[in-house]
């Protein structure tokens, strides 16, 4: 089983949609090239999420009181309630309905820097003009990709289980997601407040990295056939 068919089998969260979004590209790329400056994204700025760093699980009657009121729960919490009101709206049509959830996840993960983060050291040999191309096709597959990781349109309830600090700048999410008929799976959101808002850095289901999963799936692709087979790849699996 190739890479990216192995990535298609384990994915299940969130779904990422491109269009609507073509007016946010040059923004995005412009802030990328002004952190050129501060040097590649290294991977202590989004750890990987394995089960070694979620302990300290609370019960099912949910977390202690100063855990609730993290503020990145409570984000992550009204952003829960959205998600399932959107997948339970029965006057929306199943398509549209997964449409909305993408539309979600495309407005809460900090998509620049998963993708540069997943690009590596690639991204400081690429020109800008891949640099573009790559952030469009990265941002379809890449919403896609947690949409399906969580369940799609099965998601039938999300539940805040506790937080923990990740480095000095960001907060782990614990949640337990619920689908219809399905075996609850640990969805983990690591979480960056910027500019007064919180962002998504990754997400691990079952102890498993997403940002990590991409890198290396990326590499591979990348140290044998290139950036443009990459790009060309992400598209169809966004598709």
């Amino acid at each position: 089983m190739g890479a990216y068919s192995r990535l298609s089998v384990v994915v299940a969260v969130c779904g990422l949609v491109t269009g609507g979004c073509a007016q946010i590209w040059d923004d995005i790329a412009e802030a990328l090239w002004r952190a050129d400056s501060a040097g590649d994204i290294q991977k202590e700025d989004i750890a990987v999420l394995s089960d070694t760093t979620l302990t300290d699980f609370v019960t099912a009657a949910g977390p202690a009181p100063e855990k609730r009121e993290n503020p990145a729960a409570r984000y992550m919490d009204s952003l829960g309630q959205e998600v399932v009101s959107v997948l339970s709206d029965v006057t929306l049509s199943e398509e549209r309905r997964m449409a909305r959830f993408r539309e979600l996840l495309t407005q809460n993960l900090d998509i620049p820097v998963i993708a540069r983060f997943a690009l590596g050291r690639y991204w400081n040999k690429s020109s800008v003009e891949q640099r573009k191309d790559y952030l469009r096709a990265f941002t379809g597959f890449v919403v896609k990709t947690y949409a399906m990781r969580l369940g799609g349109i099965e998601v039938d309830r999300m539940d805040i289980l506790g937080t923990n600090p990740v480095g000095k700048k960001d907060v782990l999410v614990r949640c337990e997601v619920s689908r219809a008929e399905k075996k609850p799976v640990r969805a983990n959101w690591r979480m960056r407040e910027i500019a007064g808002t919180f962002r998504i850095l990754d997400l691990s289901v079952e102890g498993i990295s997403m940002a990590m999963t991409l890198r290396h799936e990326f590499a591979s692709v990348l140290g044998r056939r290139g950036i443009g087979s990459l790009i060309e790849l992400l598209k169809k699996r966004a598709a």
